[in-house]
């Protein structure tokens, strides 16, 4: 205890935050299905380039959303209501927080906002799978409002989740601008469990900094 407190306080803070981030995780996911949602249904796609269609080209697939590369993407030419299904890595804990990295080109294509649904079973084969029979873990916006420019990921988005799933969903219901936007493109999905904010850990070395010299006086 008293080694602690004639710690400085940047001392401190560094100490909280790696104990914080040590319990953070990257969950690995696999099997990624590229789709779109039809009524209550996810419906996979295909490989294609026809406007309005739930398609991508070969180069430009669902799997570049989970190969850790920046500079490859997967496009959807359906544009609204696309997404991915993906299959978390054996032993794999909840999914409590995703973050989305812009594309190459066109912002108009960015995904505005989000739903990321848990299925109790993994998601395997052409489907479609029905969206209504998986719990609904979180929607909202992607966090790319204000562009942060190409290749660049959002400040990611944290929700309450306690179960692992078999298999997560992800639809982006907007673009940036479905006038100008042929299509929906997205560089990455990271998917984490829970991750602190640098402030929150900021706060929580003064506070605690603050309870002992308390107890030092």
């Amino acid at each position: 205890m008293t080694k602690l407190m004639n710690l400085p306080l940047l001392s401190i803070v560094a100490l909280t935050a790696m104990a914080a981030s040590a319990s953070a995780a990257v969950i690995s996911m696999t099997n990624p299905i590229g789709g779109a949602v039809v009524g209550t249904n996810f419906v996979v796609g295909a490989v294609g380039t026809v406007g309005g269609v739930n398609n991508w080209p070969a180069g430009e697939p669902p799997a570049a959303t989970i190969d850790s590369n920046t500079a490859t993407k997967y496009l959807n030419f359906a544009e609204l209501n696309t997404g991915v299904i993906v299959t978390p890595a054996l032993g794999s804990g909840p999914l409590r927080r995703l973050t989305f990295t812009t594309a190459n080109d066109s912002p108009p294509r960015d995904p505005m906002t989000y739903t990321v649904y848990g299925s109790a079973v993994a998601l395997t084969g052409a489907g479609p799978f029905s969206l209504g029979a998986m719990a609904t873990l979180s929607s909202g916006s992607t966090g790319l409002t204000v562009d942060p420019g190409r290749f660049t990921a959002g400040p990611g988005q944290g929700f309450a989740n306690d179960t692992a799933f078999a298999s997560y969903v992800v639809v982006f219901p907007t673009v940036r601008d479905a006038v100008a936007a042929n299509s929906m493109q997205v560089s990455e999905i990271g998917f984490n469990d829970v991750i602190p904010e640098p402030s929150t850990l900021g706060l929580g070395a003064l506070a605690m900094l603050g309870l002992l010299r308390r107890r030092r006086n």
